[in-house]
């Protein structure tokens, strides 16, 4: 994964809280709220009501079976357009790190995509994927430990011409699907007509092939393998009760309870899973209301089985920074859902 210094996440974080003020309509609920509250804010048992599952979101096709995903995040690129753009010339401010997982992990989810663009952008492969992107509504980034992928609409013969013309060395090039390799750069890139799959040589993970990393996108996106909600219930589950816009991280166990351990998401980041615990799976969804005057997050947790539920432990360690919280309960599952005011989210919207 590309490395991101402290100093950049920092200022990344709070930038993407100031710029997501501006992408939402304050009058807009978390995927699947009717605006009503689900439970009470001093502590009390969660209601036990049903958790809808929707449909699978647009990035579900980013995710091959053959691919453990202990982590993802997923940013719809219509609102990272205008993510990163930072403090005015000559400003200086001092903010306060957030540290309330439902805050922080989706915007280092958000920062880890921004990351990967980073480095796509300093390679030849850039230009090859701007000439050739036909996406019409933005598309989504979805980042995890071994590629990022920007789920979208592709020219494959446009791909095909200009990487070859770029000099990459071509391990796939047919109809369906186009993989290339820049050996000298240590990366990789594959394309269908639906998504560019992305992968570095990473030190810290010395088994990650990026040839075979994209090869597997390839190959699932054009129906020669499976996709992973295809093959996973539990996974798709997850899926569905994931929300189809603004900034989504998830952790997966892949049949596994999720531990304590923080889950490194890029160089000096990690995502803070310590409310998962016991967990088989998670989806985080952040959005901000209109104007800055507050933000709106949800957690949706899976867990194998009833015992397994946690709600003390969700309770005591998100929403912390949040003016009010709730809990809804639906047998293995728990969402929290919390709403921050304007002078909590505005502590964090000018960091360095």
């Amino acid at each position: 994964m590309v490395a991101t210094t402290r100093r950049l996440a920092l200022c990344a974080i709070g930038s993407g809280l100031a710029f997501l003020a501006g992408c939402a309509d304050a009058s807009d609920e978390p995927a699947g709220d009717d605006g009503s509250s689900d439970g009470s804010d001093d502590g009390g048992p969660a209601d036990t009501a049903s958790i809808p599952l929707g449909d699978l979101p647009p990035f579900a096709t980013a995710f091959p079976a053959a691919v453990e995903t202990p982590f993802f995040g997923a940013v719809d690129l219509a609102s990272m357009a205008n993510a990163f753009e930072g403090p005015a010339d000559g400003e200086e401010s001092e903010g306060v790190e957030p540290t309330d997982p439902l805050l922080r992990n989706p915007l280092v989810g958000l920062l880890t995509g921004f990351s990967f663009l980073l480095g796509l952008g300093f390679t030849a492969a850039a230009s090859v994927q701007d000439a050739n992107d036909e996406t019409e509504d933005g598309g989504w980034l979805v980042v995890t430990d071994e590629t990022a992928v920007l789920v979208g609409a592709y020219d494959l013969a446009g791909i095909s011409d200009d990487a070859s013309a770029a000099g990459f060395d071509a391990v796939r090039d047919d109809a369906d699907g186009v993989v290339f390799a820049d050996e000298n750069g240590g990366y990789a890139v594959g394309a269908s007509a639906d998504l560019f799959a992305i992968s570095f040589a990473n030190e810290a993970l010395p088994a990650l092939d990026p040839v075979a990393a994209v090869e597997r996108h390839v190959e699932a996106a054009t129906g020669e393998t499976a996709l992973k909600h295809e093959r996973d219930e539990a996974f798709e589950r997850l899926l569905r009760t994931t929300a189809a816009d603004g900034i989504v991280v998830g952790l997966y166990g892949d049949g596994d309870r999720l531990e304590e351990t923080p889950v490194p998401s890029g160089d000096d980041l990690a995502i803070d899973a310590s409310a998962f615990a016991g967990a088989v799976g998670v989806s985080q969804h952040l959005e901000m209301e209109t104007g800055g005057n507050g933000a709106l997050a949800r957690a949706t947790v899976h867990y194998d089985h009833e015992e397994a539920v946690d709600e003390p432990r969700l309770e005591a360690s998100l929403g912390t920074q949040a003016q009010s919280t709730s809990l809804t309960r639906d047998g293995t599952t728990v969402r929290i859902d919390a709403e921050y005011d304007g002078e909590t989210v505005d502590e964090f919207d000018e960091l360095e």
